[in-house]
This record gives C-alpha cells, sequence and structure tokens, in this order.
C-alpha cells in the first residue's frame, strides 16, 4: 500500500470516525499509525483526548470494561445478529406471502360473491 492510497484511507477512517462520534452521541478518541510517518496521529485534537480520557479513568474498572468484547465474542454476537435478522427477514416474507394469498382469496370470494348476488339484485331476489 502506497503513501497515497494510506492518506487516502486514513481520511477516510477519519470521516467514519466523526461520524459514529456524532450518530452514537458519544466521546471517543483513536490513536492512528502509519508506517510513512514515525508519530502518530491523534484525534481529535489533544485538548478533546484528554477530556476523553479523564471521563474513561473516573468510571470503575466494571463499566470500564462493561461493553468490551474480544474478537471471537466480537464475531460470535455480529452472527448472531445476521441470523436473527435472517430470520425476522424470513419470517416477514411468509408473513407478506399469507396475507397476500388472504387478500386474494378475498377479493376472490367477493368477486364470486357479487356474481352470484348481482343478478339477483338485479331482478329483485334479494
Amino acid at each position: 500500500m502506497g503513501k497515497e492510497h494510506s492518506s487516502i484511507r486514513r481520511e477516510d477512517l477519519r470521516i467514519n470516525f466523526d461520524e459514529i462520534k456524532i450518530l452514537c452521541d458519544i466521546d471517543a478518541c483513536a490513536v492512528i499509525y502509519s508506517p510513512f510517518n514515525s508519530i502518530p496521529e491523534i484525534w481529535p485534537p489533544n485538548s478533546e483526548v484528554h477530556k476523553v480520557i479523564e471521563k474513561f479513568e473516573i468510571l470503575t474498572e466494571e463499566e470500564q470494561t462493561e461493553a468490551s468484547v474480544n474478537h471471537e465474542e466480537f464475531l460470535t454476537q455480529t452472527i448472531t445478529k445476521d441470523e436473527k435478522v435472517k430470520r425476522l427477514t424470513e419470517d416477514n416474507n411468509d408473513k407478506l406471502i399469507h396475507e397476500g394469498t388472504t387478500l386474494v382469496l378475498m377479493v376472490t370470494w367477493e368477486i364470486w360473491l357479487w356474481t352470484i348476488a348481482w343478478p339477483a339484485m338485479r331482478f329483485g331476489g334479494v
């Protein structure tokens, strides 16, 4: 990966980082290491990083690790969520098909009733 590509990826990462901070309404910081620069890049500027670290240090150890997961746990959670979404999508599709079938049957039934009732209504039978 060349220096130019690394620069583009870093900018994309910064944009995504800012979007996550805004969407999740969280304070966060990132330290980015590059093979092209011996000094790590820190986002956001140092003053904000210190605020984030201070907030983190105030938390108890339990609160600090409450939402953290290792790679294996993360993958397990992601796979479980994907399976759940897949199952819910299939259930929704089945419901839509069933409701569509019911609607077709209702329309067909109404047309059938109308065809039977119409001659009688026309000639004063109903």
